[in-house]
């Protein structure tokens, strides 16, 4: 990739430019739209040859026949490690204030999924673009009712464990020793003495040896039993995603295919997929993390851009906020908005 050393002060400007046009238009940028912009004060020739420069740098792209280019992918990457900058505060952009008044924007919240249901929802009335949310389960909140071993043969028993939200999770163990009926019947009725009535965030590694050493001479069969409850309790669905405005990415051109649209939609509705990409180390920029989609991210997220901000709670990360959108976003507006909605999200949470 160019290194913005390479650049001259004129390509930066030139390149600046044809991304922010770009962003606003969806539409490849020519040398006389540049050449109107009196704050360049470059002729069309001298542009032309400096859009040239900047197409054998890889930074600039011909679509199809079109006089016009537009950003490349590295183009993007550069533009976001060195040129992305925070024009004015978000506190004091006049239009977004109206916003903030006309919803009474974290006005008597009490409980984090109010407050990130209405961040979500400014997110989206202020940018247009897909908001999302991803937050550690509050498994406090969830209790044990019911805990069923049935064993299906010697070596297997299926762990069916019944919560009092309504939900129903089974899994299968393979034991490591043959088991008779006794035993199992013993070993469910222990599990059911000692977990039935805690809740989710309270089954832990020491509750679980507590129960293996009572079962004694059945120890090593809880062992198989065991691994798997602690791996229903204390990793699986621990996390929850939130989503506002997933239609909005309708309205950009480069989803209008119905094909690519559909698409777009599913990988919302996955949460595991989700969660994958916002794995992802981007670009960081303070405490805020900017992914730039690439070909390794599937053929969905490769021509989006993530943008993502951790709030705390006691020092400890508890969630993420952010905007996904075409890889042409306004990374200006997003990355304002985003830090501030970062701001009040961890004052509100840590002052409460």
């Amino acid at each position: 990739m160019a290194s913005l050393i390479n650049l001259s002060d004129r390509k930066k400007r030139i390149l600046k430019f044809i991304i922010k046009e770009y962003i606003d238009t969806a539409e490849p940028v020519g040398s006389r739209t540049i050449s109107k912009n009196k704050d360049l004060g470059v002729s069309a020739a001298t542009i032309r040859n400096e859009m040239s420069d900047l197409e054998e740098l890889g930074l600039l792209l011909q679509p199809h026949t079109s006089a016009g280019r537009i950003p490349s992918a590295e183009a993007y990457e550069l533009y976001v490690q060195n040129l992305l900058f925070e024009d004015q505060s978000f506190e004091k952009t006049e239009s977004n204030m109206k916003i903030l008044e006309d919803m009474n924007f974290f006005d008597n919240i009490t409980q984090i999924n109010s407050l990130i249901e209405q961040s979500l929802n400014m997110l989206t009335k202020v940018t247009n673009y897909t908001a999302f949310a991803v937050s550690k389960r509050n498994t406090e909140a969830i209790y044990i009712k019911h805990v069923s071993l049935v064993k299906i043969n010697e070596r297997q028993v299926v762990i069916v464990t019944v919560l009092d939200n309504g939900e129903v999770k089974s899994c299968t163990a393979n034991l490591s020793t043959e088991v008779g009926d006794d035993t199992v019947k013993l070993i469910g009725s222990m599990i059911n003495d000692n977990l039935v009535g805690k809740n989710v965030a309270g089954v832990d590694i020491d509750l679980l040896e507590f129960i293996r050493r009572k079962l004694d001479v059945y120890s090593a069969v809880f062992d198989d039993i065991a691994m798997n409850l602690s791996s229903a309790f204390i990793t699986e669905n621990n996390v929850e995603l939130a989503l506002d405005g997933a239609t909005n990415m309708l309205d950009y051109p480069e989803f209008h295919d119905i094909e690519r649209a559909k698409s777009f939609m599913d990988f919302l509705s996955s949460k595991d997929e989700v969660k994958r990409i916002l794995d992802n180390e981007g670009i960081k920029k303070d405490d805020i993390n900017i992914i730039l989609g690439n070909e390794d991210m599937g053929s969905v997220v490769k021509d989006c851009a993530i943008i993502t901000a951790n709030f705390h709670y006691k020092g400890s990360v508890i969630g993420k906020i952010g905007l996904i959108a075409p890889k042409r976003m306004d990374y200006d507006k997003a990355y304002s908005v985003i830090s501030y909605i970062q701001s009040k999200i961890n004052s509100i949470i840590n002052d409460s």
